[in-house]
């Protein structure tokens, strides 16, 4: 009994040491809502949208930050330098998209990262180069398209990576092939179509029960470009039993058709694993159309691996991009769209002796629009009628105006001692009289003029005065 007492007491003793080590302790001013002890800082659930300046007495002893679970979006170069000695970091469930290349380049001690569950659509190559002891990395729940060798070469205490549902196309062939301790590989739910077989050789270092791999829910082709993989793997009792194995996954066939659902590992043969040389089905070379309407310029290939068509413009911008069938529509044609189009195609991969890539000229000629013409020569007319208006009202509003100035300018001053009053009585006929004091002047001269002629003639004078004279009426 006395040596369990003993035991006893050594148990509790060493958890109250541990426990006064990571006793909680009061967070600085600026992070006093975070929750913090001797070792680690965390400020989950408090919608940060940027870190916060963390100052602390003793920046060496902290061990482990936790910032998860807010609203950060960019993480720079500065704000974990002070942290040399930390192990262990977790910026997950936050909106990320932007990482600076020297984020953790001052954190030498960092085994375990969590970058998980943000938008990050692509990583510095560089980010984790100087963390010689890095362990675990977690990057799953992200937007990641492609990874290169770059991103994971030297890391060669790496254990375990998980880069699930992401939407990785590609991933370098030599990624992990400095990573002589990976036991853990999590590559599901991608666009990932053929595997390496350097992703997984040190898989063959570990035993037949501590190693995880997870690839399914991948459009895996099963083509010609699988059949190195294929006959590597083969030979691993690993991938041959995996069906039968829990926490291990492996390439299930996508494409073609014939072998869709099916395992890789029950594959009969090489053999089955087939190419065939691309073929660009679009014939049509030359298109034409009237201005303002719709066109369609079809791009189609076939050939296994199924090919990537792209519709490219005259001035080289890629219009349209897809898989196997593309056709850019133009909306409404003007004369600027007319040109040389191109429908390229090519298939994903090299394969020896396979056409894999091929193009095609497409000329476009935009028509102009017999209605267009016709608008241009009724507004062409329209606009000249305008112009006739405007000419014959200034003349009908003006020519009176004009008929005045024949007079002269002022009859007062040509004789003063000269006075006409002209009246109208009910017959139409005018009656003039003239008092005169001096000489006779030229003006009343005219005006003595049309008295002495006849009756018969003063009705058309009076007619003629009337429309020289309206302006004044």
């Amino acid at each position: 009994m006395a040596p369990r007492s003993y035991t006893g007491v050594v148990l509790m003793l060493s958890f109250l040491l541990t426990a006064s080590q990571t006793s909680s302790v009061k967070c600085p001013s600026n992070i006093a809502n975070c929750t913090c002890d001797s070792i680690k800082i965390s400020c989950d659930l408090k919608g940060y949208i940027t870190i916060p300046e963390i100052i602390v007495d003793d920046t060496l002893s902290i061990r482990d930050i936790s910032i998860s679970d807010n609203n950060l979006t960019e993480i720079k170069d500065d704000h974990f330098r002070n942290f040399m000695h930390i192990n262990w970091i977790s910026l997950r469930k936050n909106q990320i998209s932007i990482i600076s290349e020297d984020a953790f380049h001052h954190n030498a001690m960092l085994h375990t990262i969590y970058l998980s569950h943000n938008r990050l659509k692509s990583i510095p190559t560089e980010l984790f180069q100087p963390l010689a002891l890095l362990e675990d990395v977690y990057l799953q729940n992200n937007q990641l398209q492609v990874l290169e060798s770059a991103h994971f070469h030297g890391l060669t205490n790496l254990k375990r990576v998980r880069l699930h549902d992401n939407q990785l196309t590609s991933i370098g062939s030599d990624a992990f092939i400095s990573s002589v301790s990976l036991s853990e590989l999590y590559l599901e739910n991608n666009r990932l179509e053929t595997p390496e077989s350097n992703w997984l050789l040190h898989f063959d270092h570990t035993t037949s029960t501590n190693y995880e791999l997870y690839m399914d829910d991948n459009p895996w082709s099963c083509d010609c470009r699988m059949k190195e993989f294929y006959d590597w793997a083969i030979t691993k009792n690993w991938f041959i039993h995996a069906s039968s194995r829990e926490r291990v996954s492996i390439p299930k066939c996508h494409e073609p058709e014939q072998l869709r659902g099916k395992l890789l590992s029950s594959i009969d043969s090489p053999s089955q694993l087939k190419c065939s040389a691309l073929n660009l089905t679009t014939r049509t070379k030359a298109y034409s159309v009237v201005e303002g309407h719709e066109l369609k310029i079809p791009c189609a290939a076939d050939g296994f691996p199924k090919p990537t068509v792209t519709v490219i413009d005259p001035s080289g911008n890629i219009l349209i991009s897809d898989a196997g069938q593309a056709t850019f529509v133009l909306k409404s044609a003007s004369a600027g769209d007319s040109g040389k189009y191109y429908c390229n195609a090519s298939a994903s991969g090299s394969v020896s002796g396979i056409i894999s890539k091929a193009a095609v000229s497409i000329t476009v000629t935009v028509q102009k629009n017999p209605s267009s013409v016709v608008s241009v020569v009724l507004l062409c007319l329209l606009a000249t009628a305008v112009l006739m208006g405007a000419i014959v009202w200034y003349y009908k509003r003006y020519r009176p105006t004009l008929a005045y100035g024949r007079l002269p300018n002022d009859p007062q001053a040509a004789d003063k001692n000269t006075a006409a009053s002209y009246t109208t009585d009910n017959a139409g006929s005018m009656k003039v009289s003239i008092s005169r004091t001096s000489g006779t002047t030229p003006y009343q001269s005219a005006i003595t003029s049309h008295v002495s002629r006849g009756e018969d003639d003063e009705d058309d004078d009076i007619t003629e005065y009337h429309k020289d004279t309206e302006f004044l009426v």
